[in-house]
């Protein structure tokens, strides 16, 4: 204020340092800078506070802010404190995608298959198809049980061979210790999505709305939906082959009329060429409203994604492929892709003690849960059982997450 009414000093290193940055003018006792009210430190959270009273975004509050104030680093600091908003940060949108990341484009058919369950007509139906070749099987389950999942899988395996990896989302059926004890036995691999995030089992998901309009059509026409299948797997693909072609060297006969010459087996040719080029270019359009987002690391302190709301947790391990384990203030572990997380500069307070929380074990090194009729929830603790032999005094039952993601902790029982 003595400088705006007195006159700025002749040489630079005179004038005080807290004027050095502005050009400033006062107006009935306000200061300003250009058009906007400089504001004083000591006023400064009080104004953070009023423009982020509506807990708008980052953006809108800096628009806000910078339509009538100033003062130094002002966007940091509404950056700070918006990022600390838990209100704002548990009902923020989603994030926007991320670059596509492709699956590893085999070398042989029937090398990666990837695998789904679904709904149709009533009936649930188990869907296996190659991410070579496109060809895919369908069958029908009279039960939605692991062990008869992999009675229909092994049928499968036993006509067209047994691949080196399978890839499947995470539902019950998929994740229990029975299907790991056959990709054992069978000698492959087994890759699960991060849960809630079909894309990364986009190839299963796709083929089966192809399948179910298969199913529909035929039904609605009253014809075999077999034939729907057969006249699938030998329409040639973009690539100008069939899946049939691809998987077996050979078209295959339909009821439309065909040369007996093409029905000879002919290998393809240049096939990986012509499927990276066919990535590439989906690439480039799927990544023109994509951005990537920066690495979390174990201990970063982060919100996840359930439902419309962003709830408080911390990073436990990276399982790389941008899908990370995360433990809730609850105590619950869950497995997420990195479009569902954000990183918070809030402090992680677990609302249950350390002591409950290291019981629990994480979903990606333990084998699944697992429900039945007679025993709808397992404790996933291992300690679990050890509560049984405990002193005769007392019962000390350990905590358990149900499949809902549901803390449960036992009351303590006195013994008679």
């Amino acid at each position: 204020m003595n400088i705006i009414h007195h006159g700025w000093p002749e040489k630079r290193k005179k004038c005080p340092s807290q004027a050095l940055e502005y050009e400033l003018t006062e107006i009935d006792g306000i200061i300003f800078k250009g058009h906007k009210i400089l504001i004083p430190r000591d006023l400064r959270s009080q104004m953070m506070e009023a423009v982020h009273i509506g807990h708008m975004g980052m953006e809108k509050s800096f628009r806000r802010a910078r339509d009538i104030k100033f003062w130094p680093r002002m966007s940091a600091d509404i950056t700070n404190m918006v990022l600390e908003c838990g209100v704002w940060l548990e009902r923020r949108n989603s994030n926007t995608q991320e670059p596509l990341i492709s699956h590893d484009i085999p070398d042989y058919s029937w090398e990666t298959i990837s695998t789904d369950l679904f709904t149709w007509s009533n009936q649930e139906h188990l869907l296996v198809v190659d991410y070579y070749s496109r060809y895919f099987e369908v069958e029908k389950l009279h039960k939605t049980t692991s062990q008869a999942v992999i009675d229909r899988m092994k049928k499968m395996l036993s006509r067209l061979g047994i691949p080196r990896k399978v890839v499947s989302d995470n539902c019950p059926q998929y994740t229990s210790q029975d299907l790991s004890t056959f990709a054992q036995d069978y000698d492959f691999s087994h890759v699960t999505s991060s849960p809630k995030y079909p894309k990364s089992n986009g190839l299963a998901e796709k083929t089966v709305q192809i399948a179910k309009r298969i199913l529909d059509k035929s039904k609605a026409d009253g014809k075999d939906y077999n034939l729907g299948l057969v006249e699938y797997r030998t329409t040639p693909l973009s690539l100008g082959y069939s899946p049939a072609q691809l998987l077996m060297s050979r078209k295959l006969r339909s009821i439309l009329p065909v040369v007996p010459d093409d029905l000879k087996p002919k290998v393809p040719v240049r096939v990986k060429e012509l499927m990276e080029a066919e990535r590439e270019k989906q690439k480039g359009y799927y990544d023109r409203s994509a951005k990537p987002f920066p690495l979390l690391s174990v201990g970063d302190s982060i919100r996840y994604q359930e439902g419309k709301l962003w709830k408080q947790g911390i990073v436990t391990k990276e399982e790389g492929d941008r899908s990370y384990t995360v433990k809730s203030t609850e105590g619950a572990v869950y497995r997420r892709n990195r479009r569902h997380l954000i990183k918070s500069k809030e402090k992680f307070e677990p609302d249950v003690s350390d002591s409950n929380i290291v019981n629990f074990r994480e979903p990606s090194t333990s084998p699944p849960i697992r429900t039945s009729p007679s025993n709808p929830v397992e404790p996933i603790s291992e300690t679990a059982t050890e509560a049984k032999h405990d002193s005769p005094a007392t019962c000390n039952p350990t905590p358990y997450i149900t499949r809902y993601g549901r803390i449960v902790k036992p009351k303590v029982i006195l013994s008679m």
